[in-house]
């Protein structure tokens, strides 16, 4: 996908995005001879035979209007469309399968849940290693998007209540727009 063609680049962004997957996907498809197409986010080709998965994380532009402006046309009008022609649609919790269904008039038989997973094998100790590179104190570490829905004031509470029992700290790292915080 080009690179105006994300997000990023505002509504602009949005457009180029559904265009290049309405048509070059599309092609690039067929010419490619794909059989199946899997859609790790919520666009696919709208109109096509070739059977295709979709992947829905969340429906947060439509529960949060006002934090997620640009994404309203996108999943009030493309999103629906790409369900419904999707042979099958997957969700990452049982609350996001509800609100499909709900939202989207998806029968609940044709979306699957399929849980995140993670290594058991991995040590999250090593996998993450303190962000200051010296000391190993106590941390929570918190990755994600800055936005109200996360609800940011809980874990700050939390993390209050848990230094009344350890020494710990808080490291944060997420993006507010296009810029990136950290610590």
């Amino acid at each position: 996908m080009p690179v105006r063609a994300r997000p990023d680049y505002g509504a602009r962004g949005h457009f180029l995005r559904a265009l290049w997957v309405q048509s070059l996907l599309r092609l690039n498809s067929r010419v490619a001879g794909v059989t199946v197409l899997l859609n790790t986010v919520p666009e696919g080709i709208v109109g096509s035979s070739m059977p295709q998965i979709t992947v829905v994380h969340d429906l947060l532009p439509l529960r949060f209007p006002a934090e997620y402006p640009r994404q309203q046309y996108y999943f009030r009008l493309l999103v629906p469309r790409v369900l419904r022609a999707s042979t099958m649609v997957v969700a990452d919790s049982e609350r996001t399968r509800l609100h499909i269904s709900e939202h989207y008039g998806v029968p609940r038989e044709k979306i699957r849940t399929i849980h995140r997973a993670y290594d058991t094998t991995v040590s999250w100790r090593e996998a993450f290693d303190d962000p200051s590179g010296g000391d190993r104190d106590a941390y929570v570490r918190y990755v994600g998007n800055l936005l109200p829905h996360k609800n940011l004031l809980r874990l700050l509470d939390a993390v209050a209540i848990l230094r009344r029992r350890r020494p710990c700290r808080l490291v944060i790292r997420g993006t507010v727009g296009r810029r990136t915080c950290g610590r």
